[in-house]
């Protein structure tokens, strides 16, 4: 016959085993993604399937450009606490930039303003045309995929 002691501990596990995963279901994470120098626009959720059939959402932007111009872009982590009204900067897992070296150049900038949440790019449109970059970044566990279709003037 379990005593007093011995009945809270059975009770206070599994309790605090809950408590954990709620915790766990209760926060997530993703990337903010900013423009300077391009206007960036309505961000649009686009439903595709990954590699293993599932539905997945991808946040993509439709920029439009000029032969010549240059700009950067920043995916900041954030992570979101549950009952917390905003999301926190996070530094991210992972995370890169992926661009057509034909019709981007990737450009030096000046690094101070940006911190390990954030993961830059500085690019220069070199040729017109449409093309594709992407970020790809891991932040908590979660992965994430922005698109940012872009069309370049001639």
């Amino acid at each position: 016959m379990p005593t007093q002691l011995n009945s809270w501990r059975l009770v206070g596990v599994p309790a605090s085993l809950l408590f954990c995963v709620v915790l766990v279901w209760g926060s997530s994470a993703t990337f903010i993604i900013h423009g300077v120098g391009v206007d960036l626009g309505e961000a649009k959720a686009i439903e595709v399937k990954d590699s293993e059939g599932r539905n997945q959402y991808i946040t993509q932007f439709q920029v439009k450009l000029e032969r010549g111009q240059s700009f950067t872009l920043i995916a900041q982590g954030m992570a979101y606490s549950k009952g917390k009204a905003g999301g926190d900067p996070f530094e991210p897992d992972s995370g890169e930039w992926l661009f057509d070296k034909q019709m981007f150049q990737a450009i030096p900038y000046d690094k101070k303003p940006y911190n390990k949440t954030m993961i830059v790019i500085h690019l220069k449109a070199l040729r017109g045309g449409q093309s594709l970059i992407q970020f790809k970044g891991r932040i908590l566990g979660y992965d994430k995929q922005f698109d940012i279709v872009t069309q370049t003037s001639k």
